[in-house]
């Protein structure tokens, strides 16, 4: 089942190009603050899934392009990352001036603020940072279906509620890595989700980006340094995962710089296409304004 959340917080299922809307059908539906029940719909979805499947068949199918999505996961509790996950990526970083990649995964899992996501469409304001670069990256994103913890490796993928394709923008070197990724729209998440029973493997599907219809990236998950299970069960003996909570699983070679008026669009196999404009901000803004600086001594 593909799961989209758009205009007014409302829940669509996504048949081809069409949308259906089963939101009336979703017990305490909340569209002035949908950060609660978009979690409790994701944890009771077993339970609701045939009441949603009956909605969607009742509904008036309507355009996917008449409406606005939204992230299908609005405001995740946490966004657990991996860094350099790819082994062409691995040495594509390696090999960066000043470059200090740690080893094992207790060096390459950070965490993105939750405030940072956006939809398929969004317009992703970039900050004024005239010494620094501003990276694209593909990634598949994973959704946590109910709450995690000291899961072992074998059992994790029972604990996914489903995939959809993630941007990890990412401002380049050194300082605080989950900082330099958590700026307002630097995880754009989309167009929808893909409920886990139709991605029998994630590690058998494509990641793709293009900027401005250049194809940029383009690899598999099979080479992944530490698969989506290896990860999640990483993660999971660290904290506890909750329904809605996304993994960023990293990204392929490729990555390189964005700038403003440029379209960037990835996609993922099985999942679909997500994109967003590029755009500058407006003198006198604050993000037009805003620097690094340097600290003075004591």
């Amino acid at each position: 089942m593909r799961i989209a959340v758009f205009d007014d917080y409302r829940v669509g299922i996504v048949d081809g190009d069409l949308l259906r809307d089963v939101s009336d059908s979703i017990p305490e539906r909340d569209t002035a603050w949908p950060w609660p029940w978009v979690p409790r719909l994701v944890a009771r979805f077993p339970e609701l899934r045939a009441t949603l499947e009956t909605a969607a068949a009742r509904a008036e199918p309507r355009p996917i392009q008449s409406v606005r999505l939204l992230p299908p996961t609005p405001w995740p509790g946490q966004i657990v990352a991996a860094a350099a996950n790819y082994h062409e990526h691995a040495r594509e970083m390696a090999a960066r001036p000043g470059s200090t990649q740690a080893e094992g995964l207790q060096g390459e899992i950070f965490l993105k603020a939750p405030a940072s996501v956006v939809g398929d469409g969004a317009t992703v304001t970039l900050p004024n940072l005239p010494d620094r670069e501003i990276h694209h990256e593909a990634e598949l994103g994973v959704i946590i279906g109910r709450r995690m913890y000291q899961v072992a490796e074998a059992d994790v993928l029972d604990y996914v509620f489903g995939y959809t394709c993630l941007m990890d923008l990412t401002v380049r070197g050194r300082g605080d890595r989950s900082r330099r990724k958590s700026y307002a729209g630097f995880t754009p998440i989309g167009p929808w989700l893909v409920t886990a029973d139709e991605v029998p493997d994630p590690q058998a599907l494509s990641v793709r980006l293009w900027c401005n219809g250049e194809l940029r990236q383009d690899d598999t998950t099979r080479n992944m340094v530490y698969s989506v299970a290896e990860l999640l069960a990483y993660a999971s003996s660290v904290m506890p995962l909750f329904p809605g909570d996304v993994l960023a699983s990293g990204t392929p070679s490729g990555v390189g710089p964005i700038r403003p008026g440029e379209h960037v669009e990835m996609e993922v196999s099985g999942i679909g296409r997500l994109a967003v404009e590029i755009a500058a901000a407006p003198p006198g803004s604050p993000l037009a304004e805003v620097g690094l600086g340097v600290r003075p001594p004591l």
